[in-house]
Formats: structure tokens, sequence, C-alpha cells
């Protein structure tokens, strides 16, 4: 009968009867049940956001833990609403405080933005230690000197990168680009980090292992001219994972994709109506430069509804 009833909600009929039973249902009857079924979808709605908010900033919190000079450079970013950034920094302390009950609701939306950002900060972080590592620990003789202009550019792109981040930016593939980037100035790092324990330890390197780290440079010299394509990722990989074996390096640890997202329906028609009116959303990110639907695909109410029988 409810669906018969959403397929006469244009009638003005002030009384009508169930075709199949009969029922006498009259016009207000049927508005009201259209009015709880609005409420019902709006309570279904917040609850489903605040559910993937609690989500959100968990994950967030999560890449300050791991690194801890994230602290501090969340607490710079001044265009983000301060209370979230201090729940951040406060979830990342205490993973079990009380802090999500008291996130305000107009900051739910820079809560997926705020990830986003860092996801690639937290890259950025993980290159800076080895930068600074390499500058702190190195005597600066002949071979080393040859280190410092690379060393010195990559520390460059990376604090221009912070710079940019520091205001919410909301286009997924654009971030997702600028994480590839920083990506290959970690990888980059990594091949300097090896380089210079090369030169530490006096060896060198087997004649495919140089060949490999002048294409590396060659390459590095030309994405630093705006030639993205002059540095893949797969390729950087590999030459890390060559290298590191003959310096006896730890292997490079395998990287999972990235996902970035944007608070559910921003620039997308994400949030759907199924035939018995109930209201669900598509999580839509941007994973590797491509759109990708993840979740649960149509209505999660009619498929419980279904699945009782």
């Amino acid at each position: 009968m409810d669906a018969w009833m959403l397929r006469e909600l244009g009638s003005d009929v002030q009384v009508i009867h169930c075709p199949k039973c009969s029922t006498t249902i009259t016009f207000s009857y049927r508005y009201g049940n259209l009015i709880k079924r609005t409420l019902t979808n709006i309570e279904n709605v917040k609850k489903q956001i605040q559910e993937l908010a609690n989500e959100t900033i968990n994950l967030a919190s999560d890449l300050v833990r791991d690194r801890s000079r994230l602290t501090y450079d969340v607490q710079m970013m001044n265009a983000f609403p301060r209370n979230l950034l201090n729940m951040v920094v406060e979830l990342s302390s205490r993973p079990n405080t009380m802090a999500l009950h008291r996130m305000q609701v107009r900051s739910i939306p820079l809560i997926f933005t705020l990830k986003n950002h860092l996801l690639i900060m937290h890259q950025v972080d993980r290159a800076n230690d080895l930068l600074q590592k390499m500058a702190k620990d190195q005597a600066m003789s002949k071979q080393q000197l040859e280190l410092k202009d690379r060393l010195n550019s990559s520390k460059d792109a990376l604090e221009k990168i912070k710079e940019y981040l520091e205001k919410p930016q909301l286009d997924l593939r654009t971030l997702n680009q600028v994480h590839e980037h920083t990506r290959t100035f970690f990888l980059f790092s990594l091949i300097l980090e090896a380089q210079s324990e090369a030169i530490r330890r006096n060896r060198s390197f087997s004649s495919i292992g140089e060949s490999r780290l002048q294409l590396a440079r060659r390459r590095f010299d030309s994405f630093l001219q705006g030639k993205n394509e002059a540095l893949l990722l797969d390729l950087l990989e590999r030459i890390v994972s060559l290298l590191r074996i003959e310096v006896s390096l730890p292997p490079l640890p395998p990287e999972e994709p990235k996902d970035f997202e944007n608070f559910p329906g921003f620039n997308r028609g994400v949030w759907k109506c199924c035939r018995q009116r109930h209201v669900y959303f598509m999580r839509s990110i941007v994973r590797d430069g491509k759109d990708v639907t993840v979740g649960r695909e149509g209505c999660s109410q009619c498929t419980v509804m279904e699945e009782r029988g």
C-alpha cells in the first residue's frame, strides 16, 4: 500500500481507496505519511554523515599519530576551523576521548578535505626526514657535495607543497597529482639515501646500479623542469629497490593506494533516492587519478527489507 500511495502523490482527491485491500485513505493521511517518511530520511542522512565523519576524522588523526611532527603542521593550517584542527590533534594523542561528540556540524565537510591534505603531508614528512638526516650526517666530501643541489631542490619543492596545503584544496584530481609528485620526491630521496650510504661505506654500485642511478638523476632533473612524465613512479620504485639491495638497506615497503574524497555530494550527485523514497549515498573517490565508486551500490534499507523477506 505504501508503494501505491507514493505513486498517487500527485492526486489531490480527498479520499481514495487502495485497489488491493479497499482501505480508505484520506488526503491528510497520505501527506502525513510522506512527511513522516521524509523526517525518517533526514535522520538517516544525518546518521550516515556522522558515521562517515567519525571514520574520516579518525583516519586523519591516525596519520598525525604516525608522524608526530604533523601535529605542528596541522596547527599551522589557519584556513581550517580551529576546533577541527584541535580535535584531530587531540584524537591523535588520545584516540578514545569523547572529542567526536563535540564536533561542530558546520566543520564536517572540511574533515574530508583535511584528511586529503594529511595523506600528502604524511608523505612530505617522510621525505623530509630522509633529506634532513642526510644533510645532517654528511661531512660534505667532494662526492657528497654532488648530492647537495638535489637535496636542496627536493626540500624546496616539499616546502612549496606544504604551503599549498595550508589552505583547503577541493579538486581531487589535483590533490591526487600533488600526492604523486610528493611520492616522486620521497622515492628520489630514497635513491639519494642509497647513494649517500654507498659513499659512507666507500662502496661502488654495480654497472647496472650505476646506470640506473644516472638514469634517475637525468629523469629527476627533467621532472624538476615540469616534465611530469619523465619520472614515473613504477620506474622509481624499481630503481630504489635495486640500489637499496646493493647497499644492504631494508627493502622498500609496499605503498597502499591513497583515496581522495570530498564531503558526499560536493560537486557530485552522490545522494540518491530509491523507488521506495529512501535516501542513500554513493561514495565517490579519486584513486590513482581515476574516479571510483566504493561501498554498497543501491539502497541499504531496501536490501535489508529484502533479506528479511
